[in-house]
């Protein structure tokens, strides 16, 4: 899955929306498996991430 990310063919904001999806997955499961967390608190380790 992660091969797309090295395929040249893909553009920088693809590349970002993906990273994102991919952080918005692991947020979700995170909320599903009983962690609670506040809108501020999931944007705050949204940013972290894709800036990481």
């Amino acid at each position: 899955m992660l091969d797309i990310l090295c395929d040249e063919a893909y553009t920088d904001l693809e590349v970002v929306g993906y990273r994102v999806f991919i952080v918005t997955q692991e947020m979700i499961d995170y909320d599903l498996n009983g962690g609670e967390s506040t809108r501020k608190e999931r944007m705050d380790y949204l940013l972290e991430r894709l800036t990481s």
